[in-house]
């Protein structure tokens, strides 16, 4: 488990309570794969459109610090039974909110999207450069085109976590929210 997942999730629930307060943590769990301390169910969206809306912030295992959003869509309080697996969706199924599982980035760029909390890229150089004997130069790990990357990694990781958890919930409202919530 990364370590960064739990002083993240601290911060982003802090974060999202006060953001969006219709929205409660862990009241369900919609597929098999949420967790309770990472997943925001949105209590009020049925009264406004039909559904109900779930987050889940899903850090990768095989990528500390790497974490991204899934936003899963169902009619049902419950979700989707637990050993149930909810269809895919794509961006071409955000303008019909079908039932199922979307990652954020198809909301917000029409593609997959990740918050990185770590820099990889200097960290594989900082790795190749430690190796002696290397022949030079040595590619490393290059960023991902259009994924979140802080301002800076020169700062406390506090400060890191605290940006990535802003850029997240203004990307949300501002892409994620007005999508969710047309009315049907």
């Amino acid at each position: 488990m990364s370590k960064y997942r739990k002083p993240f999730l601290k911060c982003f629930s802090e974060n999202w309570a006060r953001r969006f307060p219709g929205s409660r943590r862990g009241v369900c769990l919609p597929v098999f794969l949420a967790r309770t301390d990472c997943t925001f169910s949105d209590e009020g969206s049925f009264s406004r459109c039909g559904l109900y809306f779930h987050l889940i912030v899903e850090f990768t295992p095989k990528w500390p610090g790497r974490f991204t959003g899934d936003i899963i869509v169902t009619s049902s309080t419950k979700g989707f039974p637990p050993d149930g697996i909810p269809p895919h969706r794509w961006s071409e199924h955000v303008p019909d909110l079908l039932e199922g599982a979307y990652r954020i980035g198809w909301f917000i760029a029409g593609r997959d999207l990740w918050w990185h909390l770590i820099d990889e890229e200097a960290e594989s150089r900082r790795l190749y450069e430690s190796i002696p004997n290397l022949p030079k130069p040595v590619t490393g790990l290059k960023r991902r085109k259009g994924d979140w990357y802080a301002s800076s990694y020169d700062v406390p990781q506090a400060s890191i976590i605290c940006e990535a958890v802003n850029h997240f919930c203004d990307s949300f409202e501002q892409h994620v929210l007005p999508k969710l919530n047309k009315t049907t």
